[in-house]
């Protein structure tokens, strides 16, 4: 062998290595700027932007819940008549639906 041979032949695999070593780095930066953006937007949506009030973006008036009678639905309840919703109440339990719009009654009635 030659010495200029031989370098050539290294020159070709140096070269297959730097085609590896940019192709994987492209692929991370893209991997990074992807995730980068949604961690942005994540922050935006729950820190930066206002929240929607919901009686103007519904049009007011009306809610319908289901299960109203005890967890989320109770809870979903409480919040929609605090924000001055009217409410239609659905449950399977009717003595502890009728609780809850009791209670509902007497903090949010107008």
């Amino acid at each position: 062998k030659n010495f200029f041979s031989s370098s050539a032949e290294q020159g070709k695999e140096i070269w297959q290595k730097d085609k590896l070593f940019l192709s994987l780095s492209v692929f991370g930066a893209a991997y990074l700027l992807k995730n980068c953006a949604s961690l942005s937007h994540w922050c935006y949506r729950h820190w930066i932007r206002e929240s929607y009030d919901l009686f103007e973006r519904y049009c007011g008036g009306w809610a319908v819940v289901t299960g109203a009678a005890g967890g989320i639905g109770s809870a979903f309840c409480f919040e929609l008549a605090k924000r001055g919703f009217n409410l239609i109440m659905i449950s399977r339990n009717i003595e502890e639906m009728k609780k809850i719009a009791s209670q509902i009654q007497e903090l949010y009635h107008e």
